[in-house]
């Protein structure tokens, strides 16, 4: 792999990761 794609996908999982908290606090707000 090279660096850009190791960073690609670095952010990827940075940009799932805040993604899944949002959910979970609006399912929060919701209850």
């Amino acid at each position: 792999m090279t660096d850009e794609a190791i960073v690609d996908s670095y952010f990827i999982l940075l940009l799932v990761n805040t993604n899944s908290e949002n959910i979970k606090r609006k399912e929060c707000n919701l209850l």
